[in-house]
């Protein structure tokens, strides 16, 4: 696989830079990935009997009791991120890139999954100083931009409607129930944390602007789209379990509470469904697991929840790279992000800080799942 980099500067100048064949670069941003994602890295693999290998410039992660003639034992974590860094940021490219703070990547293929604010950038790593968001491509990112600009905003429209803090598993499930009745889905305890915040700092009130507990429904999504209330309003957050269906895009879904005579489908709110919606908000934020993730198409990007939010009418979408830990760092990061928003500073920047102020006291795997997408 070839690795091909175009960097479009402020000027207007286009430099286009082949980076020459990259052999394995989809095992290595897997094991990328698999190792950032966990607090505890690769001892968390190894207490797995995953142990990591290299090979003729691949990482991978080996079967356990195999051994692999050729291959380096690696054993730690910065050896593969110099690498992935040095293939995807070499020097010159980051030398050109210095001067801006400000980056818009544009990925494909495996390159997706990978948060470039935690790559290398000499003595510390991208996040230290560049401010990183991302689109599913150039020609999305001027379709949004257009679309933000001449978006028309009246003194009805709502700044935020909040969703999250679902009850999922307070309803006992009856001795023989079938079990397209039964919750496998446990409750977010932060989740609801999470909403509490940002419902006392923008003073929301319960049914109108939040919806949480036995109001996080299925129902109650649809009812917000069908009565035009999404279509009205500047930012959503919806703060909630994620299913990520990687096969079937469509199906990916945001996972709500079930009212006590419902099934397990009655909590379900897809990707499918949500493309359909009237939902123009300037940044809806999805805080579940693996909301960014998806299907990688050529040209198109993720496929999925992120997808399915653009074509809701969104201009800009937080979402998630992997699962996300229910506790305060997480709550702390989205509640003070939205604040922030609110304040007046853009959603990059404060997302940005966020991330720094985290990375000095917690690993990756707590902050570099949230990305924010769109314009």
């Amino acid at each position: 696989m070839n690795i091909l980099i175009s960097i479009l500067e402020p000027s207007g100048k286009l430099t286009v830079a082949n980076l020459g064949e990259s052999l394995g670069l989809d095992s290595t941003t897997q094991a990328y990935v698999i190792a950032i994602s966990r607090p505890d890295g690769l001892s968390a693999a190894a207490k797995a009997g995953k142990d990591l290998w290299f090979f003729r410039g691949a990482f991978f992660f080996g079967t356990p009791g195999e051994t692999y003639p050729g291959a380096i034992l690696v054993t730690n974590f910065e050896k593969l991120r110099q690498a992935l860094s040095e293939q995807v940021l070499p020097k010159p490219l980051r030398d050109l890139l210095a001067p801006y703070k400000h980056w818009i990547v544009s990925p494909s293929g495996p390159l997706w999954s990978i948060p470039f604010e935690t790559l290398a950038d000499g003595d510390g790593l991208v996040i230290d100083t560049h401010v990183v968001r991302y689109v599913h491509s150039w020609t999305m990112l001027t379709m949004l931009a257009d679309a933000a600009q001449n978006r028309k905003r009246t003194a009805g429209d709502l700044p935020i409607i909040v969703i999250g803090g679902a009850s999922y598993s307070d309803y006992r499930v009856p001795q023989g129930t079938p079990s397209s009745r039964y919750s496998t889905w446990q409750d977010l305890a932060f989740s609801t944390s999470e909403v509490k915040l940002v419902a006392q700092h923008f003073g929301l009130k319960d049914g109108v602007t939040v919806f949480r507990g036995k109001s996080a429904l299925r129902s109650t999504v649809l009812e917000l789209n069908s009565s035009k209330r999404l279509a009205h309003v500047r930012t959503v957050l919806f703060s909630t379990h994620g299913l990520l269906d990687a096969d079937n895009p469509a199906r990916s879904s945001l996972v709500l509470g079930r009212p006590e005579a419902g099934y397990e489908n009655d909590r379900y709110v897809t990707a499918r469904e949500l493309a359909t919606f009237d939902m123009p908000a300037d940044l809806v934020v999805v805080s579940s697991c693996n909301s960014g993730n998806g299907r990688v198409a050529a040209g198109e990007g993720i496929l999925g929840l992120p997808y399915a939010l653009f074509a809701a009418g969104a201009t800009s979408a937080l979402v998630t790279r992997w699962s996300v830990f229910d506790d305060d760092a997480t709550a702390h990061l989205v509640s003070e992000f939205l604040i922030a928003i609110e304040s007046g500073k853009a959603p990059d920047d404060a997302l940005a800080e966020l991330k720094r102020d985290l990375h000095r006291t917690k690993p990756e795997a707590y902050w570099a799942p949230f990305v924010l997408l769109g314009h």
